[in-house]
């Protein structure tokens, strides 16, 4: 199965393995204090803005590992914006 990918597709790849782990921190702490006071809720906008335009971009053009790649971080910051929401 590796040997059929691409290098562009192998990168994806491994931009997706390092980014979108990378908000599981942010959301366990948020979770375990039940605070989420110091995240930017213009930060947490942009973000869910940028990464579902990309998911978009990724469906339009087409290229799944684009769509998705910013679907799954999407939905990990929308996990923070709830939380946000309901904590703060």
């Amino acid at each position: 199965m590796l040997e059929s990918l691409t290098w562009p597709e192998l990168l994806g790849g491994l931009a997706t393995a390092c980014t979108a782990p990378s908000l599981l921190p942010q959301l366990w702490k948020t979770w375990r204090t039940r605070s989420a006071r110091d995240l930017s809720a213009l930060w947490l906008a942009m973000s869910l803005l940028g990464t579902l335009s990309w998911s978009l971009y990724g469906l339009l053009l087409p290229a799944p590992e684009v769509m998705w790649a910013n679907l799954v971080i999407f939905l990990l910051l929308l996990g923070l914006q709830l939380m946000k929401w309901r904590f703060d």
